[in-house]
């Protein structure tokens, strides 16, 4: 969570910023809702105030915390046995078997009040696909 501006002249990101400070009693989060713009983690920008100049704010480093990161994969596989040479294996892949979101981490940049404390998105794999359930088949030739 940053504040646009970098009052403590700490230099933390590439355009400045640094922490802010909490102006009002944070609510205990029940967990996250699903709304309009996105997944809301129960943060309201109006709990957080820019510092003044020299001061690094009390919104520490690692105070708050995104969406869990949840991934259940199972490979299911039968060696077959042909003869002393050859053998076929035949497997189903299974990735993120019980098909929950993954969200990607709220925003945390009060120059942004409309994405503030909200997950927009969802983590893609690296090979460009999506978090959702996927199934492979396969059969290899064992020699």
């Amino acid at each position: 969570m940053f504040s646009p501006f970098d009052n403590g002249r700490n230099g933390i990101a590439a355009g400045g910023g640094s922490w802010p400070d909490v102006v009002a009693p944070l609510h205990a989060l029940a967990g996250p809702r699903i709304q309009a713009g996105g997944v809301a983690t129960g943060l309201d920008p109006n709990d957080f105030s820019n510092t003044f100049l020299g001061h690094l704010g009390n919104a520490g480093r690692n105070q708050f915390y995104g969406p869990h990161y949840t991934d259940a994969d199972m490979v299911l596989a039968k060696n077959v046995h042909i003869n002393e040479r050859f053998g076929v294996q035949i497997r189903s892949e299974f990735y993120n078997i019980f098909n929950h979101p993954q969200f990607l981490q709220p925003g945390n940049s009060l120059s942004s009040p409309g994405s503030f404390g909200l997950s927009t998105g969802t983590i893609t794999r690296p090979d460009g696909t999506t978090s959702a359930r996927q199934i492979q088949l396969a059969v290899k030739l064992l020699f």
